[in-house]
């Protein structure tokens, strides 16, 4: 893709006529940073500009046309500031709805039945239905998709509170993410540049879809390049599918095309073998032939078995990558990410999450032992390394700041720790701190394992921050939370670490939906982008009372 936005930089055209385009924050962000790196943009600042989402570029298209004035016209149902967002709760109480901004959306990658509250039902299946273009009637066809069962919002009255909702947000001129791309595409606004280029087009929704078609059709628009695989075409809960991108007309130029199957930079052979098992047919990409990769599946029958392994993955991926020896444990379903994670950290092995602040257990949580906790808060990770040093006797080796706070805060009352603080500020403003001056600050600390006592901290987290120490301690070596991420698989699109498990525990209610071609197609995608994001080593992992899902019964 960059080589053929470098042959139009070649031709007549400059970078503020390329306009790229993708899905997600994260994957503009990327695209960004690789347009830098290789000279194609000049800072980031024009890197921002010319690389954004669909949903950025719309939204800029919007405000130059004078449709939207102020960012105060765009409300988010996933942002909790109730002052900024308040139009959902003056809908739902005009219209006796129940709602609460603390009632997160049901997504994919839940595995349980959660009780959402109606007025809460009611936005999630407005927005799927602009996004996929359906009128209110299709709410039904909305709550299939998005797994919701008999949405008690809409049993008596569906179409009508879908339409009241939507002549709200008309009235009040406001707009969430997807009715600004409704409204470049039907005031037939013109495209940002007369070179577009979209990656990931197997993630944009049906509506999406159709403003890119506009543009493609608009006589200013000179070229477009799209890239994709259908095989990662994962948010069908959000109307996506693989269809949009396979039947655009256009000149292939990748997989199948002039230039043949593109070779993967990532995956090794084995693991573009277990990918075309799992999709049971050829993937659209040829492995790298750098590396030859390995392939197991492991049964970690004990939270103890499951941490030695994670233990051992991650020394490997230090030898396969050290300047980003990451490991990612995927799961399907968050639920069962999060178990995993806290299974680990009890066993005192520090991990995080892809998604920032999703999983928390060593990077920030509250002080106090029980309930109104205080309103400071510690890195548990810092403590933990904190108390090492601190235990360790040699009062001329140094210590982080961080570690000695967190340290202090853990331990002591509010009015001496702000003391002890502040005197820790002045003195890493002249030289190191040293473990000799939290000695000489916190007299009252004992040295030894009495110090546990000390902790004012939940149990549970006092046991894993002496579990963490007696760990690290046995195994010789540390473990930084962010080398080790656990979560789903959904999260992990477009990344990738050395090595790779692939929790294979399921959802014994969804496994029953796989009779559905459809559904059963989607999971085998899903599958595919948590196999692939291996570059050295992919691990089957049987983890937990969750029945194995069939896709992943014979791959090896």
């Amino acid at each position: 893709m960059l080589n053929f936005i470098r042959d139009e930089l070649d031709s007549d055209f400059r970078v503020a006529d390329i306009q790229a385009m993708t899905f997600s924050k994260s994957q503009a962000v990327d695209m960004g940073l690789r347009m830098l790196s290789e000279g194609i943009v000049r800072d980031k600042k024009t890197a921002k500009r010319q690389c954004s989402t669909i949903h950025s570029v719309a939204f800029r298209a919007c405000r130059e046309a004078g449709i939207i004035e102020s960012s105060e016209q765009i409300i988010q149902l996933n942002n909790s500031d109730a002052d900024e967002n308040h139009h959902y709760k003056d809908f739902a109480e005009k219209n006796n709805l129940n709602f609460s901004f603390k009632n997160q959306p049901l997504t994919e990658e839940d595995d349980v039945e959660k009780n959402q509250q109606p007025g809460n039902e009611l936005f999630q299946i407005s927005g799927f239905l602009t996004a996929s273009l359906l009128p209110p009637g299709e709410w039904r066809t909305a709550a299939h998709h998005m797994t919701l069962k008999n949405p008690e919002c809409m049993i008596f009255s569906g179409e009508e509170n879908i339409r009241a909702w939507l002549e709200f947000k008309t009235e009040r001129e406001l707009f969430e993410h997807d009715d600004y791309v409704k409204a470049a595409l039907d005031r037939e606004l013109p495209p940002p540049g007369p070179v577009l280029v979209v990656d990931e087009y197997q993630d944009v929704s049906p509506l999406q879809h159709a403003l890119i078609r506009s543009w493609i059709e608009h006589p200013d628009t000179e070229r477009v390049y799209l890239a994709g695989d259908p095989d990662q075409s994962i948010y069908g809960f959000r109307g996506c599918s693989p269809e949009l991108f396979r039947n655009i007309p256009a000149t292939d130029k990748g997989a199948g095309g002039v230039y043949g199957t593109p070779v993967s930079r990532r995956c090794p052979i084995s693991i573009v073998q277990q990918a075309e098992r799992i999709l049971q047919h050829e993937p659209n990409i040829q492995p790298t032939p750098e590396r030859q990769g390995q392939v197991i599946r492991v049964n970690a029958y004990s939270s103890e078995k499951l941490a030695q392994y994670v233990e051992a993955a991650v020394l490997l991926a230090r030898k396969c990558k050290p300047e980003n020896p990451q490991i990612y444990i995927l799961s399907r379903f968050r639920q069962q990410a999060d178990k995993i994670a806290f299974r680990l950290s009890e066993q005192g092995v520090p991990c995080s999450s892809i998604k920032p602040d999703r999983i928390k257990y060593w990077l920030k949580l509250e002080v106090g032992a029980k309930k109104p906790y205080s309103s400071d808060t510690i890195e548990p990770y810092s403590l933990l390394k904190g108390m090492m040093k601190y235990q360790s006797g040699s009062a001329i080796d140094t210590i982080s700041e961080s570690e000695a706070v967190n340290l202090v805060k853990a331990t002591m009352a509010n009015p001496a720790r702000k003391h002890i603080v502040t005197r820790f500020k002045k003195i890493t403003s002249i030289r190191p701190l040293r473990v000799g001056d939290v000695i000489d600050n916190a007299k009252k600390l004992p040295q030894d394992n009495s110090l546990y006592e000390k902790l004012n901290l939940r149990p549970w987290l006092v046991n894993q921050i002496r579990k963490g120490v007696e760990a690290e301690r046995q195994r010789g070596f540390s473990i930084n939370p962010n080398q080790v991420k656990v979560d789903t698989i959904h999260q992990s699109k477009g990344l990738e670490a050395p090595v790779v498990f692939l929790h294979t525990g399921h959802s014994r209610e969804r496994i029953q939906q796989l009779i559905n071609p459809e559904r059963m197609g989607e999971e085998r995608r899903v599958y595919f982008v948590g196999a692939t994001r291996a570059s050295h080593k992919l691990i089957y992992l049987d983890y937990g009372q969750k029945p194995a899902v069939p896709i992943l019964g014979g791959v090896l």
